[in-house]
Order: structure tokens, then C-alpha cells, then sequence
């Protein structure tokens, strides 16, 4: 059979999905081949590179650079291929913490066999149980990828802001924040949160997924196709574009699903964005659970909460205008944001009469 490393490189470039790779905390380390380690490092560089962030070359560019690399196709999904390595690699550590007990015990060695048994039986267990506790030893590895992205002064671990000098000191939003934008009303905060989304879905190539409870679906697309296209939304809004603007207007926007098409065969990735009510959900719609069922199903990059003073607290069952229920509304969009693995982006009035 093929070195599973390699079915599941070729099939990563193919899918264009690196990121599985990342939620399955699959490093360099569980690369053993130099061809399998080069593939996945070429990979990872340019997964961050702020330049390409979010993208994987194609098998074409992938072959130029690593020479020596063959691909290996197969009809498998990446999921199984994952699955695939993942045991092998944990085969391969029992296979070598048997040999380490067994010349432990041959030499008289009984306590540190045990000792070394027992510590090595943790870490299966928590990995086998699907814990996401890290052991700092253990994840040496994890560690210098993260510091060899940033070290260049070319990489990010996050998406791109639209901001240089923010993107430049946060190195992107990165999984599992929660960023809250907030003001007194009429101070921008929702055109600043889509700014954010159509940067996130132009320049990352991101999937993004937009919830508002200050505006209906029309108004929030309207608004981002106005950003697309960079007209003023005013003259956009009442239709008093001049006739060579609104002709560049719907040029830029018809052609979106085209330049998405064309992402997709060139990258792999499927970048989208979506606008959701997320009402059409029985009981959960205007809560967090709502908008983390959408998140769930369109595979969402990024999130964008507008307006989530008036979402629903699911564990009182009111509006979050009242500071309890805020909070705990906040709470869960930041439990959902590291659940799910992906920032979200929160936007808040300030109260009329005091801040909360």
C-alpha cells in the first residue's frame, strides 16, 4: 500500500483543505518521509502567508516546488485519510513505547517502566477521548510552527483585518476570539462589522456568515454589495447611480459567482457569503444557538452577530437588552467561537441612559 502521508497530502491539495489538518492537530511531526515533511511545510507556509492567506496551491505549483513529490490519488475522503494517519501514528507510538518498557524492565528498570507507561497511557487516553488538553512537551512542534509563521514577518495565524496596523499587532482574527464592537447608536458599528466581512470574504477567500438583529437580509446585502463594488450607498440605495457607475456596479457583482467558481478551481477553497435570519429555526432562531446551528451548516470562516443586545438569551428566554442576559449571551458567543473554532465578530449599542 502507499504511505498514507502522501494519499493524504495529495488529497488535501486536491480539496483544497488544509485547515482539516489544523482541528485535527496533524503537524509537521506526523510527516516521517522528507517528502511527506517538505509537501506539508510548503502547505502550511502558504496557508498563512498573508499574501495568499486561507489558500493551497495548486498540484501543479505543489510538484514544482517539491521535486520529489508523487501524488498518490484516491476516492477516499480526507476525513477517512485523517482518521487513516492519525492511527498510524498512534500505532507507531505503541509500537515504540512497548520497546522503551520492555528494555526499561529487561535492565531492572521496573518503576521507571511504569512510570513511563503509566505517563504514555494518559496521553492516549485524553487523545482517545477527545479532550483538547495539551501537554506542553508534547506540542513542542505545534509551537515552533506557530512561531516560524509569525517569525518571517510574512504570516498570520488568523484572517486578515481590513486594518494593516491592526492585522500587523493581533496577526489576524484568529479561532476561537470573540471581538465586540461597541458604541452609542449611529457610530458605524455595523458598516465596520461588514467592512470586516467583505474583507474577510475578498481577500481571505473566506466563508463568512452574517446574522443582524438591526436589519432585515435586503438591507444587510445591500449594504455589502454597495462595500463590493465601493460606491457611495447613498446615490446606490435610492438607484441614482450614473449610468457608466451602475454599469460597473452589476459588473463587479454578476461576475462574484464566477470569480468564486474560479477560487475554487484554483485554491480549492469555497469561499461564500452568507446572510441569514437564522429564524427559519424552531426555538433556538434569534439565540446563540440559532446563529451556531448556520455557523455549523455553511462550514463558516468568520462570523458576524449584529446587534446582539437584542438576541434571545436561551437561559432566561429573554432579549440580552437587560445586562444579565447580555452577558450571558456573550458568554455563549464566546463559548461557540472556541467550540466551533472560528472568531466571531459581535457588534452592541451602548445604553442610551449608561453604559452597561
Amino acid at each position: 500500500m502507499a504511505n498514507p502521508e502522501i494519499i493524504l497530502l495529495t488529497k488535501v491539495v486536491e480539496d483544497g483543505n488544509f485547515k482539516i489538518l489544523q482541528d485535527n492537530e496533524i503537524d509537521q511531526s506526523f510527516f516521517t518521509t522528507m517528502e511527506g515533511r517538505a509537501v506539508y511545510t510548503y502547505l502550511h507556509q502558504r496557508f498563512h502567508d498573508r499574501d495568499n492567506w486561507g489558500s493551497i496551491p495548486s498540484m501543479d505549483l505543489v510538484r514544482h516546488v517539491v521535486r520529489d513529490f508523487s501524488p498518490v490519488h484516491t476516492s477516499d475522503s480526507v476525513e477517512q485519510l485523517v482518521r487513516l494517519v492519525t492511527e498510524e501514528r498512534t500505532r507507531g507510538e505503541l509500537l515504540q513505547l512497548s520497546e522503551e518498557i520492555q528494555e526499561l524492565a529487561e535492565d531492572g528498570s521496573i518503576e521507571k517502566a511504569i512510570h513511563r507507561l503509566l505517563t504514555k497511557s494518559g496521553k492516549f487516553a485524553r487523545s482517545k477521548s477527545g479532550t483538547r488538553d495539551l501537554d506542553l512537551a508534547q506540542h513542542a512542534g505545534i509551537i515552533r510552527e506557530r512561531y516560524d509563521i509569525v517569525s518571517s514577518g510574512k504570516g498570520l495565524i488568523g484572517i486578515p483585518t481590513p486594518w494593516l496596523p491592526l492585522t500587523e499587532e493581533t496577526l489576524g482574527w484568529q479561532p476561537g476570539q470573540l471581538i465586540l464592537i461597541y458604541g452609542r447608536p449611529g457610530t458605524m458599528k455595523t458598516w465596520s462589522a461588514l467592512h470586516v466581512a467583505i474583507y474577510a470574504y475578498l481577500h481571505a477567500n473566506a466563508r463568512v456568515l452574517i446574522y443582524s438583529r438591526e436589519m432585515t437580509e435586503e438591507e444587510i446585502l445591500m449594504r455589502c454589495a454597495a462595500l463590493i463594488a465601493e460606491v457611495d450607498y447613498g446615490p446606490f440605495r435610492k438607484g441614482r447611480l450614473q449610468p457608466a457607475m451602475e454599469e460597473q456596479v452589476f459588473n463587479i457583482l454578476e461576475g462574484l459567482v464566477q470569480d468564486e467558481e474560479i477560487i475554487a478551481e484554483t485554491t480549492g477553497l469555497h469561499k461564500c457569503l452568507k446572510v441569514t435570519p437564522a429564524a427559519d429555526l424552531p426555538r433556538t432562531g434569534h439565540t446563540v444557538e440559532g446563529i451556531r446551528a448556520k455557523a455549523e451548516e455553511y462550514k463558516a470562516d468568520i462570523v458576524i452577530a449584529d446587534g446582539i443586545y437584542r438576541m434571545g438569551d436561551i437561559r432566561t428566554g429573554k432579549q440580552s437588552i437587560e445586562w444579565q442576559s447580555l452577558t450571558h449571551v456573550v458568554q455563549d458567543l464566546k463559548e461557540t467561537a472556541k467550540q466551533l473554532r472560528i472568531p466571531i465578530i459581535g457588534v452592541t449599542q451602548a445604553n442610551k441612559q449608561q453604559d452597561l
